[in-house]
């Protein structure tokens, strides 16, 4: 009984958060990457097929696959 009043204080302290809840956003964080990443053939496949330069399909492709990774490290919003 003890243990579960100091679980419930420190989860309204903000101290403690409840597992569901992490899977739940962990959920999310990796449908919204797996959607980043299948949207990159339609979002370059245009400008790629244009771009004759090398370092240029490097640069838009490092580019495009970070804004897709930022999404791990971005905050979670509801």
């Amino acid at each position: 009984m003890v243990k579960r009043n100091l679980a419930l204080v420190a989860e309204q302290r903000g101290e403690l958060v409840r597992a569901v809840d992490v899977q739940s956003a962990l959920s999310n964080k990796a449908a919204a990457l797996r959607e980043g990443f299948l949207q990159l053939p339609a979002r370059l496949a245009p400008i790629m097929a244009a771009e004759s330069d090398q370092a240029r399909c490097h640069d838009i492709l490092q580019a495009e696959l970070r804004q897709v990774l930022e999404q791990l490290t971005s905050p979670a919003t509801a």
